[in-house]
Parts: structure tokens; C-alpha cells; sequence
């Protein structure tokens, strides 16, 4: 019975809850303001943004990853602009240390425009591959990301799904935990 409930709690953590973290038409406005971004809270699993921008509109945010949690996903689920393409970048602690009129790149962990043509795709790892940026592989293992949106151009409504689950360290003690659970009821029975 262990084991089922173990087997359980494991399944409800990658899977997680879906919440809806910030919709702009309902909270309001994310930050303006680069240093004093929005704090977000993430959890387990799917972590939706809906916002808007546009006309140089920038969105700040932050989160803090929990222990034992990793950014492994960032999915396009809308985009709807006449301007088929907006900016995002992301840097590691708690608010960007760039300013958004003279940035330097090469400060950011990484950057990506996206827009219409990656509705339903990862767009994590085009980030990571920013030119100029720092760079990083998939997934985000550490503890406090900032995110910088914007639109210069018309305006933008996105839905953005931040992905987030157990880094691979933990998933294989649980599996090793289910196992020996196993072993154990077998050697009763």
C-alpha cells in the first residue's frame, strides 16, 4: 500500500496542478520597472503568464525555484499580433540588471524572440541559444530567474506556460523508493 501511495504522490508531482500565476487582465500591468519586476509564485507543473504588451509595453517578472525544482519548459500556448514576432530574455537572481534602452547582451542568460510561427513549442532552449547572451542547455536547475518581455510594436497578447518539475536527482530517489518498496512487500508476501 505504501508503494501505491508513494507511486501516487510521485504521479501528482510530475504531473502537477495547472494555475493560471498572472493574467494582466485580472491582476494587472506587470512591472514596467527592470529592477522591481512582479514576484511571481511557481509550483510543480504548469504555470500559466497571460498578458499583454505592445508600443515598447515591457513586462518584468521573477520566481524562485523551490529546492529539488527546475525550470525545464517555457511553451507558446497563444500569440495573437499583427507583429509576428516579440522579445524575451532571462537572467539568473531576482530582477534584470540591464537597462532595457542600452542593454548588453552578453550580461543576459539568454534571449529569443518569439512569436506566431511557435505557437505550441519549447521556446527554452531558443533562449538559451540568445546570440550574445551567456547561453545555457535546458532545464533551469537554479534558485531565482528574472524574465524580460516586450513588444516594441503593435499590440501583443501571449500565453506563456512556464513548465516546472522535479530535477532528475529527485525523481530517480523516488523511483529508488518505489522500488525498494516493492522488494519489501515481495520479501512479506
Amino acid at each position: 500500500m505504501r508503494s501505491l501511495t508513494l507511486a501516487a504522490i510521485l504521479c501528482c508531482v510530475v504531473h502537477g496542478n495547472s494555475a493560471v500565476i498572472w493574467d494582466e487582465s485580472i491582476h494587472g500591468d506587470l512591472s514596467g520597472n527592470h529592477l522591481e519586476p512582479n514576484t511571481l509564485t511557481v509550483n510543480y507543473g504548469s504555470n500559466s503568464l497571460i498578458g499583454s504588451t505592445g508600443d515598447y509595453d515591457r513586462d518584468y517578472f521573477h520566481f524562485s525555484l523551490a529546492p529539488g525544482m527546475v525550470l525545464s519548459a517555457i511553451i507558446l500556448v497563444d500569440y495573437v499580433s499583427e507583429d509576428p514576432y516579440s522579445f524575451i530574455a532571462v537572467q539568473e537572481g531576482t530582477f534584470i540588471t540591464e537597462d532595457p534602452d542600452n542593454p548588453n547582451v552578453e550580461n543576459l542568460l539568454g534571449w529569443t524572440l518569439f512569436g506566431t510561427y511557435q505557437i505550441g513549442m519549447d521556446i527554452l532552449p531558443m533562449m538559451g541559444e540568445g546570440m550574445g547572451a551567456i547561453g545555457f542547455t535546458p532545464p533551469l536547475t537554479g534558485s531565482d530567474y528574472a524574465f524580460w518581455l516586450q513588444q516594441t510594436g503593435d499590440p501583443t497578447d501571449y500565453v506563456l506556460d512556464f513548465q516546472i518539475v522535479p530535477e532528475p536527482s529527485t525523481m530517480i530517489a523516488a523511483g529508488l523508493m518505489l522500488g525498494l518498496a516493492a522488494i519489501r512487500r515481495r520479501r512479506r508476501g
